[in-house]
């Protein structure tokens, strides 16, 4: 009867709930993209539902009444002022709260929250002054805050999701991605604008801002005139005409001479926006951060083409071939997709006839269930207020306690170091080893100091702390005796020092160098403890350095695994074994080889893998470019390429995949855990990747690689072999990242990665190709 009261009291059931939605910005007289996105989110709620009852929130007066169908709604009006969300409180008190862009009140946390998160493009954009700087930081922290109260989170794309993650710390399982609808604009009656539009145009629609890239749109519009007598087509922009971003762009027009033929429009009405897009020649919509993009849905339901950026939200819009994705940065790209839309009828068509299919996934009514579904759940949660705190938080906030309470019983605790030192006479010498606890591709690199260990020792016992994420590049390693999950201890992360404590460890080696390693070092009572150390660093990590007998000091430049086993001197072993290792299990070679039997891929084939993520952006070279290699390969090679990477960065590299020609010849494998990848590594021909994890697995599987450096020390960890070709950006190259340094300007890294050819990566790879004997056809 005990256990049946809890969860009725855990989970109680809403037979029909009240459900408020934050209907703002509504009632502006000319409306942008996001309030035509939220008023047709909550039309998309209540249309066919007469069960729940919702109270629409505005934040002041409108001069009509929302046009929203059914009869179980009414509307209540909060007020202006900065703090206006805060008057919810005193307001019709719902079950569960819809929010958008997405803040909730500053002073008071409703009973249950769902947030709408759009994007954030003040993570991406340059401040253009002190004010606007200090601005930006506020919303940033404002956005965390409230992104972590929520109980849960809607994404409008997988790119939204994770920036939500990556920016804000927040869980991946606390955020849905769900689809927005489009109106078809197009079936709209139409009306001609005030303005008169040429006979043939490309057309922008969308605010005249900086993340649009209107300016871009221009330069590459001025582009074609100049490169073309024949391009006879003209540029309109549909948007308010105003600001300084605005009078920018006129500036620019009139010094390049095309004032006759770039028509700035103003703000367009529907009826005007179907006007103009029947008879644009394409939408160009490249933004340079953008977590949708209402236009590129619009304009494909009125069957013309698109052209829109190939990162962020409009690269998922555009997938599978449905739009031209082009780099937002580049105006010649922009151009380039201009021109052959104008010139190739064929083309043209073929990216038409993509787009009903494409479309099929965003559907307002879909969304609407979708996100019912998420209140219905969320209004089911527990009444009582649930903070989400990271794995992240809780390390940091039990290192701070350990390390005061490392001061206060200093003395106590190096007693009891001493006498398990004195005391301990067993033969096998136990070790705890600490990595960088996600990295994957530093997990690799201390692998040969597991082999040394137990060539030293044989009867010696090794116990490694890794996080889960990593976990499974070290499952079947035989030199390990026991992995421990961080994660299994999420909640109960004194537990794990206890544990440590009874597995009475004697030496600790840290690798990661963190003040985390040390204050767990120095609670478990190991008697040696062996710490990383470099410079710059945090303070944290300074503080916590007398918590260690032991301080070793990485030098940059140096070779990482080299570095890791020069250490072991320090446990007495000086003969190392410094090859790295990743064990495959059987069970893991049956998935690989089912799924190559599905692609239709033989194991004699050249087969090439490619990522074109990395767990850190900044190692990122670009997909047009890997997407230009494999096209390359493929037609010299006959090459099979299988495109690797996670379960989030398939719908990119469906949109890269979607641009080929020969799509045949192209395989998708990002449903493979840590452990299935190795095997399906280890299979191929070839691999070509940014220095990152992965690379790292070849190497030891002995795969031949190709290693796009980019910014990256290579004399760090960087592989160097006869089966291993890193490509370097030309000389002079200055290194921007590093294993244990912080990191340069995001603008060097840039600089280097662009300073890599396409053609530098294919040579590479023909190389490597040409030791095994493989011909060209």
């Amino acid at each position: 009867m005990g256990g049946a009261h809890k969860k009725n009291y855990a989970v109680h059931l809403i037979a029909r709930m009240k459900i408020g939605i934050i209907m703002h910005p509504y009632g502006e007289k000319k409306p942008g993209g996001l309030p035509r996105i939220i008023f047709g989110w909550a039309e998309s709620l209540m249309r066919n539902d007469e069960k729940n009852e919702y109270v629409i929130f505005l934040k002041e007066k409108p001069e009509h009444e929302p046009n929203l169908p059914g009869k179980n709604w009414h509307t209540e009006v909060l007020g202006t002022g900065r703090l206006w969300l805060t008057r919810l409180k005193h307001a019709t008190p719902c079950d569960v709260y819809l929010f958008n862009t997405p803040v909730l009140p500053l002073f008071y946390k409703p009973r249950r929250s769902v947030i709408i998160a759009l994007d954030y493009p003040y993570k991406y954009l340059a401040s253009r002054n002190f004010f606007e700087r200090v601005k930006r930081l506020f919303i940033g922290w404002y956005h965390g805050y409230s992104l972590r109260r929520a109980d849960h989170i809607v994404a409008v794309s997988n790119s939204t999701k994770n920036d939500t993650v990556r920016f804000f710390k927040i869980s991946p399982e606390k955020i849905s991605v769900v689809y927005h609808g489009y109106k078809k604009i197009c079936e709209v009656p139409e009306q001609k604008p005030l303005l008169t539009i040429p006979e043939k145009y490309f057309f922008f629609a969308g605010t005249l801002k900086e993340r649009k890239n209107v300016l871009r749109i221009v330069q590459a519009f001025s582009l074609c005139v100049r490169s073309s007598a024949n391009f006879t087509h003209d540029l309109v922009i549909g948007g308010k005409n105003e600001g300084d971003y605005y009078t920018a762009l006129q500036e620019f027009v009139a010094k390049e001479g095309i004032t006759k033929r770039v028509h700035f429009l103003g703000h367009l009405n529907e009826p005007q926006l179907s006007y103009v897009y029947k008879r644009a020649e394409a939408l160009v919509f490249p933004s340079i951060v953008e977590g949708t993009g209402f236009p590129i849905l619009e304009a494909m339901s009125c069957g013309i083409p698109v052209i829109t950026s190939n990162i962020f939200g409009p690269a998922e819009l555009g997938g599978n071939g449905a739009a031209v994705l082009v780099n937002p940065y580049k105006a010649s790209e922009i151009a380039d997709a201009m021109e052959r839309l104008t010139t190739s009828s064929v083309f043209r068509a073929s990216i038409v006839a993509k787009g009903p299919a494409q479309l099929e996934k965003f559907s307002w009514n879909q969304c609407g269930q979708e996100t019912r579904k998420i209140l219905e759940k969320a209004a089911q949660t527990s009444t009582r207020p649930r903070r989400s705190i990271t794995m992240d938080f809780r390390v940091h906030f039990l290192t701070r306690l350990l390390t005061t309470g490392a001061f206060l019983f200093a003395p106590l605790v190096f007693s009891k170091i001493h006498s398990r030192q004195w005391t301990n006479k067993k033969k096998e010498q136990r070790f705890f080893i600490m990595p960088q606890l996600t990295r994957i591709g530093d997990i690799v690199l201390t692998t040969p100091v597991f082999h040394t260990i137990k060539k030293a020792y044989p009867d010696s016992f090794i116990a490694v702390l890794v996080s889960r994420k990593a976990a499974g590049v070290l499952t079947g390693n035989p030199y390990i005796n026991e992995l421990i999950i961080l994660e299994e201890y999420k909640f109960h992360l004194f537990r794990l020092i206890r544990r440590l404590q009874k597995m009475s460890f004697d030496i600790g080696l840290s690798f990661s160098g963190t003040a985390f390693s040390s204050a767990l070092f120095f609670w478990s009572f190991i008697p040696t403890r062996i710490k990383l150390v470099y410079y710059p660093r945090l303070s944290a990590e300074f503080l916590t350095d007398w918590l260690n007998n032991i301080q070793t000091r990485y030098v940059h430049h140096t070779s990482v695994p080299a570095f890791y086993l020069d250490m072991l001197k320090y446990a007495g072993i000086h003969t190392t074994y410094p090859k790295t290792e990743v064990y495959i299990q059987p069970e893991t070679k049956e998935h690989v080889r089912v799924f190559l039997e599905e692609q239709g891929i033989d194991p004699k084939d050249v087969i090439i893998g490619i990522s074109i993520t990395a767990g850190n952006k900044i190692k990122e070279w670009g997909d047009t470019r890997f997407g230009a290699v494999a096209e390359e390969l493929v037609r010299k090679h006959n090459a099979r390429i299988i495109w690797i990477g996670g379960s989030k960065d398939r719908n990119r590299i469906e949109a890269l995949v979607g641009t080929f020609q020969n799509r045949e010849v192209h395989s998708i494998a990002t449903h493979f855990s840590l452990e299935e990848l190795a095997p399906l590594i280890e299979s191929l021909t070839l691999y070509i990747a940014v220095d990152t994890g992965p690379i790292h697995m070849a190497h030891a599987l002995g795969t031949p690689l190709v290693d796009i450096t980019g910014p990256v020390d290579p004399w760090e960890q960087s592989p160097f072999d006869e089966k291993s070709v890193c490509v370097l950006p030309p000389a002079p190259f200055y290194p921007s990242s590093f294993v244990f340094k912080m990191r340069g300007k995001s603008e060097e890294h840039k600089k280097a990665l662009d300073a890599i050819t396409v053609s530098e990566v294919v040579r590479a790879a023909k190389y490597l190709l040409s030791k095994r004997n493989i011909k060209m056809s």
